[in-house]
């Protein structure tokens, strides 16, 4: 099985927000605070991606994040007693590490997101920590 397979196809969102998740926007929105959520995206040319948002405390989208370093790989090993198959339901972010401004009522802060395996490797933080803006 991978992606493209109509069986996962209703573990894929495409589209954010969306009806399973707008309560939680509308509730975050009411009591005026921001969240973090990460899900699997399915974009409108069928690309698969383990993505990350960020939305700030009016309910806004402020930033977007696809993962970068898959683990594992895209097979099934049978040797290896544990298994990290990301590989074969997501295919490697294309969005870059971009840092982004926070709302005024959080006082402005950059910000920047990684995902899971993305925090190991050094090169995300350093490309996040060059754009923090003075």
């Amino acid at each position: 099985m991978d992606a493209a397979d109509p069986e996962l196809a209703g573990y894929f969102e495409t589209a954010m927000p969306n009806p399973s998740v707008q309560p939680l926007f509308d509730r975050a929105r009411a009591l005026q605070i921001g969240f973090y959520l990460g899900y699997a995206e399915r974009t409108p040319q069928g690309q698969h991606f383990n993505t990350a948002i960020t939305v700030g405390p009016d309910g806004s989208i402020l930033g977007k994040y696809r993962k970068v370093h898959l683990p594992g790989s895209r097979e099934y090993r049978p040797a290896q007693q544990y298994q990290q198959l990301e590989k074969r339901y997501f295919e490697y972010g294309d969005m870059g590490f971009k840092a982004f401004r926070g709302p005024k009522v959080w006082n402005a802060p950059v910000l920047g997101m990684l995902v899971c395996n993305d925090r190991r490797w050094p090169e995300a933080w350093r490309v996040l920590g060059l754009q923090g803006w003075s």
